[in-house]
């Protein structure tokens, strides 16, 4: 079965990209073993850029930049930096978008080690993809990291303090209802459910995206509106092009307890194949988010709220 390996990384503006991509092979091995140095490793986050991103030391080479993806499920690195650094190819793979699954020929390659601040990682496999130059002109950095590579931690993006913070530990779902237990869907990725008006749609949380809220553009005529979806640029997966409208919604957004007012939301084709809408950061800046892969569980806390 093919496994979406990195999902949604949605750009709504004009000939942006992004790097939806299904591999044959499953998701990318998580780490042979994983190590915190401290009780607690503290890194910056820019909460005003579209999206996180983090430094990482690769076989004590570096640091070099990646986008930090919570809607990834592996580690993909541009194909220049993995020559530059000599990285052994253990495998072969193909990837695309739903549209054409095998569009892509990739390497899968291995990483001796990878440090991140104060968290030691270690037999680490990863996509080697040479991304489109527009694509990788947009998007900072030498690849995209995907959060699922720290599933050993607890991960918080607490974005109104500008920090992202590594710990053990795990979360509870007696500990309130901003603890919201999330599901793996068929693309193996976590979802939570999102009520738009009266449609419930499951829904990735994805740092990657720069976007509030991002829905199938099939489902638009399924709302009211302040002001009615439009054209406003194209997105790019790994080997397509789609429209992208943007609209007002006239009513209410529901996450867990949390409620948005008449939200601005994005429409993509390249979603109706799956149903799935996406939660980005322009949407995630707003609260502190705790993930806990191994319990499934995220916690949301409002900004200036304990």
């Amino acid at each position: 079965m093919r496994i979406v390996f990195l999902r949604h990384l949605l750009i709504t503006s004009l000939l942006a990209g992004s790097a939806l991509a299904e591999t044959e092979e499953g998701p990318t091995p998580l780490p042979e073993k994983s190590v915190l140095r401290s009780a607690r490793v503290v890194l910056p986050l820019d909460a005003a850029a579209s999206r996180p991103t983090i430094q990482a030391k690769i076989n004590g080479k570096g640091p070099f930049l990646f986008v930090l993806d919570t809607g990834a499920q592996g580690f993909i690195i541009y194909t220049d930096l993995a020559n530059e650094l000599g990285l052994p190819v253990v495998g072969k793979d193909t990837m695309g978008d739903p549209s054409d699954p095998d569009a892509i020929a990739v390497d899968r390659v291995r990483m001796e080690s990878v440090d991140i601040g104060g968290v030691s990682l270690s037999g680490v496999t990863a996509i080697s993809w040479a991304p489109p130059p527009q694509m990788k002109n947009h998007m900072k950095g030498r690849g995209v990291f995907g959060l699922r590579m720290l599933s050993a931690f607890l991960v918080t993006f607490d974005y109104p303090a500008s920090k992202i913070v590594i710990e053990n530990g795990s979360l509870s779902a007696r500990d309130g209802d901003n603890v919201l237990e999330w599901r793996a869907k068929d693309d193996g990725l976590p979802t939570l459910k999102l009520t738009v008006g009266d449609v419930t749609f499951d829904a990735h949380i994805d740092s990657g995206a720069p976007g509030k809220l991002t829905l199938p553009a099939n489902a638009r005529e399924k709302f009211s509106y302040v002001t009615e979806p439009v054209v406003v640029g194209r997105g790019r997966s790994v080997n397509s092009e789609f429209k992208v409208w943007r609209g007002t919604l006239d009513g209410k957004v529901k996450l867990g307890t949390f409620i948005v007012n008449n939200p601005d939301l994005g429409f993509v084709s390249m979603l109706d194949s799956t149903g799935f809408a996406n939660i980005g950061t322009a949407f995630l800046r707003n609260f502190v988010v705790t993930f806990d892969h191994k319990s499934s569980l995220i916690r949301f806390k409002e900004k200036d709220k304990s």
